[in-house]
């Protein structure tokens, strides 16, 4: 128990110097301020394990930095707030479900179980935040730029391997056959993509409606906020990272 809560202390910590840190390079004064609002959070989230433990005789040791910090902030100048925030979300959505069994199981005093209330309220409220941040555009162009260079890269590679052996002393043959293929799975993976992303409007389309009724005519909200993607801008940049990915690995052949 004192090494899973020490764990706590260490991550509330990491979070709190990872959101000042992001703040530091942070353009937009509103977001800024959120995450320096996000740091104070997390420090005082630290400070209530720091103080659990010391009360049960855990000596607690000075919290460091780690590499993990300047990782996220190469994530944010490479990707983007809406990227980074999509794996920070991530984390807090770990910790939420860390915290309530924890809460759940553990043998605490009636005042620990509000303090750890409310940290779990706040746990919640920054997933929120993070989920806002993410939930835009180029979020999903992300996605699909990672899909079609995956998917270019391996298929292709695993293509031209094969013909390599069959055709070892004439590469431009290589290269031209690993085109073709190319051209072919491009066009394969940008319609799949098209159709997927289609069919999933359609579906949040039908729980916007559904929102829109139960609001109108019985004055209910869901609370569902979707954030409609699409078709055609998500085959493009799946399509065209996928050729990318080709011309990769078939541009030694030519």
């Amino acid at each position: 128990m004192p090494k899973e809560i020490i764990n706590y202390y260490i991550d509330e910590m990491k979070d709190s110097t990872l959101y000042k840190s992001l703040a530091e390079i942070e353009n937009d004064e509103n977001v800024r301020e959120e995450l320096l609002k996000l740091s104070s959070m997390e420090k005082e989230h630290a400070y209530f394990w720091k103080d659990f433990l010391e009360r049960k005789g855990v000596k607690v040791e000075e919290f460091k930095p780690s590499l993990t910090i300047g990782l996220y902030k190469l994530l944010r100048k490479i990707f983007g707030l809406a990227f980074t925030s999509k794996v920070m979300e991530m984390g807090e959505a770990k910790t939420i479900r860390e915290y309530y069994e924890f809460y759940r199981k553990a043998d605490l005093s009636e005042e620990e179980k509000e303090k750890l209330k409310q940290i779990i309220e706040d746990e919640l409220l920054h997933e929120d935040i993070f989920h806002k941040m993410s939930s835009s555009e180029k979020i999903e162009h992300i996605r699909d730029v990672f899909l079609g260079m995956n998917d270019g890269l391996v298929e292709i590679l695993a293509t031209v391997a094969g013909l390599t052996g069959a055709y070892s002393g004439n590469p431009y043959i290589v290269g031209v056959i690993g085109s073709i293929v190319g051209i072919s799975g491009m066009l394969s993976m940008a319609i799949g993509t098209y159709i997927s992303v289609k069919n999933q409007r359609q579906v949040k389309e039908q729980k916007i409606f559904e929102n829109k009724v139960l609001h109108e005519l019985l004055n209910q909200k869901t609370g569902i906020e979707e954030t409609l993607e699409d078709p055609l801008k998500a085959a493009y940049y799946t399509g065209l990272f996928y050729l990318l990915g080709t011309i990769l690995i078939v541009s030694p052949f030519s």
